[in-house]
C-alpha cells in the first residue's frame, strides 16, 4: 500500500518489481510516465486526484481489472499497452 501523504509518482518508481496488486491513494496528483511499468499487477485502483494517466505508466503487466475515477480526462499512448483487460469500471468520484 502506498502513503496517504504521496504525492508524486516518479519516474519509474516502481518499474521491474513484482507488484500485484496497486491502490493510489487521493493524495496522489501526478503519476510520471513508465512509473508502475514491467511488474506483475492483476488489479489497480487510482482515486479521484490523478486527472491523466501517462506514457507506459502500467505498460507490461497482467492487468485484467481497473479501477479508475469517473473525472479521468486523459490516457496518455501506451498507458496500459501489453496488458489482457477485461474490466474498467469508472469509479465514482463522490464514493472516495
Amino acid at each position: 500500500m502506498l502513503p496517504p501523504t504521496l504525492s508524486v509518482i516518479e519516474f519509474y518508481a516502481f518499474a521491474f518489481n513484482h507488484l500485484k496488486y496497486v491502490h493510489i491513494p487521493a493524495s496522489v496528483a501526478l503519476i510520471e510516465d513508465r512509473a508502475f511499468m514491467n511488474n506483475k499487477l492483476e488489479m489497480l485502483r487510482i482515486e479521484k486526484n490523478v486527472f491523466s494517466i501517462p506514457h507506459e505508466a502500467f505498460h507490461h503487466n497482467n492487468l485484467t481489472r481497473l479501477i479508475l475515477p469517473e473525472n479521468t480526462q486523459e490516457l496518455q499512448a501506451e498507458a496500459f499497452s501489453d496488458n489482457p483487460i477485461t474490466e474498467m469500471p469508472m469509479l465514482r468520484v463522490e464514493d472516495n
